[in-house]
C-alpha cells in the first residue's frame, strides 16, 4: 500500500492534468482524524483509496509528510515532543523557526502549473509555529475561519449543520473571489479534536455524510474535489502502569518525548541498558518496548531526533490527556490507513 508520503505526487498528477487541459479548480479538503473504512461508508459519490499513514501517526508527523513529499526519515519531524539538532527537547508547535529541513509543498508545485496556491487555515489558525510556516510554505494564507477550535484554546461540540455551512461558506468566498487563474484551495478541518472527546459518534457520521453532499455540489458546480487524512484514532485509557514507570524514569534523570500512543526516552547518561530492561518488564504484555533504530532508521534526521527507546501503546491503556477518550500515534489499523477520495463532476 502506498503511503501518505506520495499524496504530493498524485495532486501534483491532477493539477498537471488539469493545467494542460480543463484547468479546473482543484479543492481539497484535508480532514484532520479521518480513518478510510469511514470514508468508505459516508463517501459514496467519491473514488476512495486506502494510504498509509507515516509513524508516528500524529498531525505534526503526518501532514508535513503529506504536503512536502517527504518521508520522517528526511523532514525530520517525528513527533511533537524531540530534540532539536543542538540537543534541546522542544515542543514543535511552539517553535517559532523552521523545521531544519522543511523543504518545498503541494503550493509550490500549484504555482509552477500556473495555479494560484491557496491555503485555508482553519482549525491551524492559532498555531503560530514555524511547522504551520512550514506546512503552508507558498500558500496564499486566509485567515479567521476556524471550525472546531476556539481563540483560547477550548473546546465544545459543534453542530453539524453550522460545522458545515462555515466550511463550505468560506471556500465559496475564495472560489467566487474575481481571479485570473484557477485555484487550488487546501481546507484545514481538526475533526480529531471531536474524536479525541466523542469518539467516531453520530456527529461525526453526520459531518462526513455532509461533507459528501458538499463535495458532490462543488464537483457538479466544476471544480474537482479531493479529501485526505493524516491518521485515525483508537480508544485509549490512562494505565496507573504507564504513568508510574515514567515518572519513575524521569525521577532516574530520563526525559520523555513523543506524542499520543507513541513515546520515547532518553535515558540518564549510563543507564541506557538498565532503562530498556526495566521499561520492558513494567510494560511487557500491553506495550511494544524497541531501540529506536528499529522504527527509524540510524543516521537520518528523525532518529537523531528522538530517544533510545521506543514504546508504542499496543492495547487501550496507554497515556490519555484530560478528558480524552481515543488517541493516536501508534500503529493500530484504525491509525494507520486513512482516505485519498476524489470527487469529479
Amino acid at each position: 500500500m502506498k503511503s501518505i508520503v506520495s499524496f504530493r505526487r498524485r495532486l501534483d498528477d491532477i493539477v498537471a492534468a488539469e493545467a494542460a487541459g480543463r484547468r479546473r479548480d482543484v479543492v481539497v479538503l484535508a480532514i484532520d482524524g479521518i480513518p478510510v473504512d469511514l470514508a468508505r461508508q459516508h463517501w459514496t459519490a467519491a473514488s476512495t483509496i486506502a494510504l498509509s499513514s507515516v509513524f508516528p501517526t500524529t498531525s505534526s508527523t503526518a501532514w508535513l509528510s503529506s504536503l512536502a513529499g517527504q518521508p520522517v526519515e528526511v523532514h525530520g519531524v517525528p513527533g511533537v515532543v524531540f530534540r532539536d539538532a543542538a540537543g534541546e527537547l522542544i515542543n514543535i508547535y511552539r517553535e517559532a523557526t523552521l523545521p531544519p529541513n522543511a523543504g518545498t509543498t503541494i503550493f509550490t508545485d500549484a504555482l509552477m502549473h500556473g495555479y494560484r496556491a491557496v491555503a485555508i487555515a482553519g482549525d491551524l489558525q492559532d498555531l503560530a509555529c514555524g511547522w504551520r510556516r512550514a506546512l503552508l510554505r507558498d500558500a496564499e494564507i486566509v485567515w479567521d475561519n476556524r471550525f472546531y477550535t476556539r481563540a483560547d484554546g477550548s473546546y465544545q461540540p459543534v453542530h453539524t449543520g453550522v460545522l458545515l455551512n462555515r466550511i463550505e461558506g468560506a471556500i465559496h468566498e475564495v472560489l467566487s473571489a474575481e481571479r485570473r487563474q484557477p485555484l487550488l484551495l487546501w481546507c484545514f478541518i481538526e475533526t480529531d479534536l471531536h474524536v479525541h472527546h466523542f469518539g467516531y459518534d453520530p456527529h461525526v457520521e453526520d459531518f462526513l455524510a455532509g461533507v459528501d453532499v458538499m463535495a458532490r455540489r462543488l464537483a457538479e458546480a466544476g471544480a474537482i474535489v479531493l479529501a485526505h487524512s493524516d491518521h485515525g484514532l483508537t480508544p485509549t485509557r490512562q494505565s496507573p502502569q504507564v504513568v508510574e514507570l515514567f515518572e519513575a524514569l524521569q525521577a532516574d534523570g530520563a526525559a520523555l518525548g513523543g506524542a499520543g500512543r507513541t513515546r520515547w526516552i532518553y535515558p540518564a547518561p549510563g543507564r541506557r541498558e538498565e532503562t530498556y530492561e526495566a521499561a520492558s518488564r513494567a510494560l511487557n504484555g500491553h506495550c511494544r518496548v524497541e531501540w529506536a533504530d528499529i522504527f527509524f532508521a540510524p543516521g537520518t534526521a528523525a532518529r537523531a531526533a528522538v530517544g533510545d527507546i521506543v514504546i508504542v501503546a499496543e492495547s487501550e491503556a496507554f497515556l490519555a490527556s484530560p478528558g480524552y477518550t481515543h488517541e493516536h500515534g501508534s500503529l493500530s489499523e484504525r491509525e494507520l490507513f486513512v482516505p485519498f477520495s476524489v470527487w469529479s463532476g
